[in-house]
């Protein structure tokens, strides 16, 4: 019995000694968690890696258990023996979702998935990190697809806390003056049309300027840690203050000053290096509505190029996975690509699935907001960039299209169907903004049709699409018209007004519109409009910000070319029409096979060539998008449509 008890303790005596003196002196004086590693993690985040050892006799014995003897299966490994810790490879970032932010120092990451997961968060499924992946926790930065890794947490990789990087990031932070006086107007002008539930990001951000203040409370060093730790939520925040400002009721040129300000802090606070090495969900929700900010400041190229960053962020994070708990951030991502691809006819960036067969685009049951009904249309739209300009001039393409947005209008909810379902004016302005943008799609499937038809083809399948066109371009232009009745976002968005003015020049321009008395009224009311908008905003006619002025003399050029004599009695001209670029005495073209293309266009006058858009085929020569027509940020245009605009 005494033999038994003896060897008991024995084996108890080499258990407690194999689990004790894992740590570190000043971890274990501490008492805070020690990886085991010469320096470890705990010291090397503290700067302090040269206090960092290990008393006699007690040096961590976590190396020694990972190390796998010959022969042993894969099984047998343990996670220590490939990757030090899963706290080495975790990344700053916080989810703007969670309502804990205030505590600065709690450790964030990317959402990753559990190691019983077959595909990672960026691999393809039939990569090898993927294979791997599926067998060894954190095998990803082994294989070298991640920027972070565990030297770049060092000291003197990372601003400690008396940097010039934090205290930067102070002299940055949104004030709780800036937030009460420009988030009301994003979260009545914007934040409906982009967000299903707003809530969560509304308290996240009127609760940051009381957390700065907690945090400033306790002392300059947890206040340079707060700073480093929710720079990502302070970028979001600073993004919304950008759109609450350019939607707030001031006068355009402190719009633009307020907007640009808080542009340039919100990507400060990112931190270009940081943000491309340790990506978050936050980072990329400031990158989206910054490039809101971009388009309606007029920089839709710059927009443009940066979607395309905030789509490999995303992708990077594995936001495009329908399994992943912030897919609907991936959704906000492909709407703005496809917004952006429409308006500037580019391919892309997200391939297309079932591009030839829309209707497998339609959601299987009803679809309850608006946020949903235009992820769905962003995804037809999206499909329908995707195919080739032979398959969209298709007949039997066409109505397939026209056919999956009528079968979308069957999946909408009461309130987007019609005005008269409405129950309060959230709705109301969804109703008319969804109407602006599936009229505005289905006028661009129905393009083909137009380049098309002549006059004497009545009945035919070809003439009821390009009937289908006009009606939907005045739809557009109509709708519009109603919203900017109710409320100044169709003045300030970039996306609504590029819209209704492409559809509105490209209908003046129109021989079959020319008698058309609503095409005329509808011109008049928003050249009206745009005036009184100019007028309230404290600018001169001529002075006005690009959303206004620039509009302004595209439609009063518009109407001054309507209302010129239609000196075109000769037969319809067949082929294609030459273009004029800048006086229009010059054409650059660009021959592709046996047809001929523009590159280069701008605002005909009347004198020069008055059968350009007045003939039975009348988009021969505009064989691009409605929105390539009027590209807003194009210098050349802008250029080009001041020279022939200034005679009117």
């Amino acid at each position: 019995m005494a033999a038994l008890q003896s060897e008991a303790d024995r084996v108890l005596q080499t258990m407690q000694e194999k689990r004790s003196a894992s740590a570190c002196y000043p971890c274990a004086k501490r008492k805070v968690r020690c990886s085991g590693g010469q320096p470890c993690i705990t010291c090397s985040q503290r700067n302090h890696p040269d206090i960092c050892f290990y008393p006699a006799g007690k040096r961590s014995n976590k190396r020694k258990y990972g190390t796998t003897r010959a022969g042993s299966p894969p099984s047998a490994v343990p996670v220590e023996a490939i990757a030090p810790t899963q706290q080495a490879y975790s990344l700053p970032s916080s989810s703007i979702a969670t309502p804990s932010l205030s505590h600065a120092e709690a450790p964030q990451s990317v959402p990753r998935r559990s190691h019983t997961t077959t595909l990672g968060p960026g691999p393809g499924p039939h990569s090898v990190a993927s294979f791997l992946e599926a067998r060894l926790q954190n095998a990803r930065p082994g294989l070298g697809l991640q920027n972070h890794s565990a030297h770049q947490r060092n000291p003197g990789s990372t601003p400690n806390a008396t940097s010039y990087a934090s205290s930067n990031l102070i002299a940055i932070a949104p004030q709780r003056s800036e937030i009460f006086r420009f988030f009301p107007s994003f979260r009545i002008n914007v934040m409906p049309f982009i967000l299903k539930d707003g809530d969560e990001l509304e308290l996240a951000i009127f609760t940051f300027p009381s957390d700065f203040e907690s945090a400033r409370a306790k002392g300059d060093l947890m206040l340079h840690t707060y700073a480093e730790t929710q720079r990502n939520r302070m970028s979001v925040c600073l993004a919304c203050l950008a759109l609450g400002a350019q939607m707030s009721e001031i006068s355009a040129a402190e719009r633009a000053r307020y907007a640009d300000d808080f542009v340039r802090r919100s990507i400060a606070a990112l931190q270009f290096p940081e943000m491309m090495l340790f990506p978050c969900f936050q980072s990329i929700q400031a990158l989206l509505m910054v490039g809101m900010s971009f388009q309606n400041s007029g920089s839709s190229d710059a927009s443009w190029s940066l979607l395309g960053l905030t789509f490999r962020l995303a992708q990077s994070l594995g936001l495009h996975n329908p399994d992943h708990d912030k897919h609907d951030l991936w959704k906000s991502v492909i709407w703005q690509d496809a917004l952006l691809s429409l308006r500037f006819g580019r391919t892309p960036l997200q391939t297309a699935y079932h591009a030839n067969r829309p209707e497998l685009l339609l959601p299987s049951d009803q679809i309850d907001t608006y946020v949903d009904a235009m992820h769905t249309l962003n995804a037809i739209g999206l499909a329908y960039m995707s195919i080739s300009e032979s398959d969209r001039a298709k007949m039997d393409g066409v109505r397939s299209w026209i056919a999956a947005l009528e079968s979308l209008r069957q999946h909408l909810p009461p309130h987007l169907r019609g005005i008269e379902d409405c129950l309060n004016l959230q709705q109301t302005l969804q109703f008319y903004a969804f109407r602006m943008h599936i009229s505005f799609l289905e006028a661009e499937m129905c393009r083909p049709c137009l380049m098309h038809t002549k006059i004497d083809q009545v009945e035919t399948p070809a003439a009821e699409l390009s009937e289908r066109a006009f009606e939907s371009m005045r739809a557009t232009v109509s709708a519009y018209l109603s919203m900017a009745r109710l409320s100044v976002l169709p003045l300030r968005n970039w996306s609504l007004i590029q819209e209704s003015l492409s559809c509105a020049c490209v209908l003046a321009l129109l021989k079959a519109c020319r008698g058309d008395s609503e095409v005329q009224s509808l011109l008049d009311e928003i050249i009206r409009l745009l005036e009184c908008e100019l007028t309230i905003a404290g600018y001169e006619t001529q002075q006005g910000n690009w959303t206004c002025s620039t509009a302004l003399k595209l439609l009063r050029a518009s109407r001054a070319y309507r209302e010129q004599p239609d000196t075109m009695s000769g037969p319809v001209q067949s082929g294609p029409t030459a273009v004029n670029a800048g006086d229009l005495s010059r054409t650059q073209e660009q021959s592709l096979g046996a047809c001929t293309v523009p590159v280069q266009f701008s605002l005909p006058t009347p004198e020069s060539q008055p059968s350009l858009l007045w003939s039975g085929s009348p988009f021969d020569s505009l064989d691009v998008p409605f929105a390539s027509f009027f590209e807003w940020s194009s210098e050349l245009f802008e250029q080009n449509a001041a020279g022939n605009i200034e005679q009117y």
